[in-house]
């Protein structure tokens, strides 16, 4: 995988790494389903749902 978001979370991974961090964290639109794809690709999984009302 050499596509330019697959590089940069490539990246982002070993920087965490090197810093200790024992995971990340990211947020997208639930809308949004080439996202939930993509970090699905990566081996991101659903660890929770966030539901908000506007006022």
């Amino acid at each position: 995988m050499d596509e330019p978001g697959f590089l940069a979370l490539a990246e982002v991974e070993r920087i965490a790494a090197e810093q200790s961090c024992s995971q990340i964290e990211l947020d997208y639109w639930c809308e949004n389903e080439d996202a939930a794809i993509f970090y699905k690709k990566l081996g991101f999984a659903v660890a929770r749902e966030v539901t908000w009302k506007p006022l």
